[in-house]
């Protein structure tokens, strides 16, 4: 199984008070919190053992 990453990171839906779900996004240099375990983890955690091809990384920059 292959999936094709264009940028890494983590997006979040949460409901808010109201209901709604809002979207929040991460970027490798952020943390990430889930309040209801009481967990913060790192996005570069999530990503450390994956490899990126080299000319996709290029392209990323």
């Amino acid at each position: 199984y292959s999936y094709k990453v264009e940028q890494p990171g983590v997006e979040v839906f949460r409901r808010n008070e109201q209901g709604k779900w809002v979207l929040s996004e991460y970027s490798l240099e952020e943390s990430l919190l889930l309040e209801s375990v009481g967990v913060e983890i790192a996005i570069a955690d999530i990503y450390r053992q994956v490899k990126f091809d080299e000319e996709e990384a290029t392209d990323r920059t």
